[in-house]
């Protein structure tokens, strides 16, 4: 994964946005590529680092390895525990310092957010930490000898079982107060330590995915690892108490029948009911994961928005195999309509659309696709690689006659509009799978690399017409339309013998499935010969199956 800056020094983080989880350390390197020069200011001569501000008000700093090629600066961000200590809200900057510490150019990115990892949600204040764990271990390790003691003799059981009891119940716990008790051996009672159990600043501790505690580092302003495990040793295997309510002999042996005596109050040959268990114990697996309600209420809505990344071009102005000039509700991309002055025409890596002067982009949506759509309507877009929103309830989206809505409608100066979806920073889909969606609205047959295109037919009963056979990559919504531009018929006996034919008009007789047939208007055809629709270089013959 690489972030790359533009030219009003902004990041564009938003595929960082719930990439890390809390706690990871040393998993990800993220290469955020800088222009070599802005300005006046070499920028290769600066240090790097860059700086993480949290929603509480954490505060890092962590130097970036630099590299420098030929045309850009390459700055490395080996993410550490540091980085991902804090959840939620992260705001990132790069910057570039100069040798005398002078904070020279910023490169700001927009805030991700770092998932939370599964702590639990006790959490003892740093200070007294290690006295309450010291004491809980103490005392756990007396219970366990106690109840090892009460296996081996069945004569002192009841004794040292009321000694493990007693040691138990002389750990620390949290008063009504807030403040921690610890137990007093002198007083022989848990006594107020007068410490808060919440931590300085209500940064309170938290135990780690690898079982030790973590405490709130002040003068730093991020959580370090102390060396205290949140779990003691585990102790010695006690004996049997009972099983099914049948005592052990004195050797400590149990004489039972196998076989559950019962579960949830059920006996004899007991089966799972529904019930048993709540969702809280069952485990999220790779096969199985689970959902909100709100994103099941999304599956039966309409996906992405077709052609979100404007990566499809298939209508081209005549003149201008690549620009539109001055479009007027011209389709300049598959289910994308612009009007304005200025021109429109595909970016150069293959998605997006270069804008100059001021052109409005609308998408509109069939009737159908539309009703499935929540309310508000809610629709995401990238300008110059910034992500932004709006949302319109749905009886403020403009439609059409038929009830097809225009869910997108933006007006866009001098920029480049990257992509447009119904969720914020979705995934596109693989441009094969995205052609053939938008194919099934137009599909333009135009030749290239001076070769011709030809489609076999056949003359009607007039000898002034022909009709011929065009195969579609996808079956259309509806039927389809046909323009055409520059194309002939010929034909002869042996296929092209007879000499070009000009047409004066196409249109479109009858389509089924991926077949269409395209009727030409001409004259003088042969009654048996077999003629061919010609598109030479330069001519076109577009099937257009639009909303309009």
């Amino acid at each position: 994964m690489q972030l790359k800056a533009n030219e009003r020094k902004v990041v564009n983080t938003q595929p960082l946005d719930y990439l890390f989880t809390q706690g990871e350390s040393g998993v990800d390197s993220i290469p955020i590529v800088l222009p070599l020069r802005y300005g006046q200011v070499d920028l290769s001569t600066l240090r790097w680092s860059i700086q993480l501000v949290s929603e509480r008000d954490t505060f890092i700093s962590k130097p970036l390895t630099v590299q420098k090629g030929e045309e850009n600066l390459t700055v490395l961000w080996n993410v550490d525990e540091d980085c991902t200590a804090v959840p939620g809200r992260v705001k990132l900057t790069i910057v570039g310092i100069s040798e005398d510490g002078t904070e020279v150019i910023k490169f700001d990115g927009r805030e991700i957010l770092i998932k939370a990892a599964a702590y639990g949600s006790f959490a003892p204040a740093p200070d007294t930490l290690s006295a309450a764990l010291a004491q809980a271990q103490k005392y756990g390790e007396e219970a366990a000898i106690a109840a090892q003691q009460a296996v081996e003799s069945a004569a002192s059981a009841k004794q040292d079982a009321q000694f493990a009891q007693e040691a138990v119940g002389k750990g620390p716990y949290i008063g009504e107060n807030s403040h921690w008790f610890l137990y007093d051996a002198t007083a022989q009672a848990h006594l107020d330590s007068g410490i808060s159990a919440y931590g300085a600043e209500g940064k309170s501790p938290y135990i780690g995915e690898d079982g030790y505690w973590y405490q709130w580092d002040q003068t730093n302003g991020i959580y370090q690892k102390t060396e205290i495990q949140a779990q003691g040793p585990k102790g010695e295997t006690g004996g049997v108490v009972s099983v099914n309510g049948v005592m052990p002999d004195g050797f400590g042996n149990v004489d039972v029948e196998a076989g559950v005596a019962s579960v949830f109050g059920r006996s004899g040959a007991v089966t799972a009911q529904s019930g048993d268990y709540t969702a809280d114990e069952i485990a999220q697996t790779d096969s199985r994961v689970f959902v909100s309600p709100q994103e099941k209420a999304k599956w039966n809505s309409p996906g992405d928005i077709i052609n979100g990344t404007l990566s499809v071009w298939q209508r081209y102005n005549a003149s201008d195999s690549t620009t539109y000039t001055d479009p007027d509700n011209a389709y300049v991309a598959d289910r994308f309509r612009a009007s304005g002055t200025g021109t429109v025409k595909p970016n150069e890596r293959g998605y997006g659309a270069d804008i100059t002067g001021t052109i409005t982009m609308q998408y509109w949506m069939e009737k159908r696709d539309f009703a499935l759509l929540p309310d508000p309507v809610i629709v995401y877009y990238s300008v110059d690689g910034v992500m932004q929103s709006v949302s319109t309830p749905k009886s403020g989206v403009a439609t059409d006659s038929d009830g097809n809505g225009c869910v997108f409608s933006q007006a866009i100066t001098d920029q480049t509009l990257d992509w447009v979806s119904l969720y914020p920073g979705r995934p596109v889909r693989p441009y094969a799978e995205e052609l053939a969606l938008c194919q099934r609205y137009a599909v333009m047959y135009r030749p290239a690399n001076g070769n011709m295109l030809t489609f076999p037919g056949n003359p009607v009963s007039d000898l002034n017409h022909a009709r011929f056979q065009v195969i579609l990559p996808s079956v259309m919504r509806t039927k389809p339309t046909a323009l055409a531009n520059n194309i002939t018929t010929g034909g002869g006996t042996s296929g092209m013998t007879e000499s070009a034919h000009a047409i004066t008009a196409s249109t479109v007789a009858a389509n089924c499935g991926t077949v269409v047939m395209v009727d030409c208007t001409t004259s003088g055809l042969g009654q048996t010969n077999i003629y061919f629709l010609r598109i030479p270089m330069g001519g076109y013959l577009l099937l257009d199956a639009e909303i309009y």
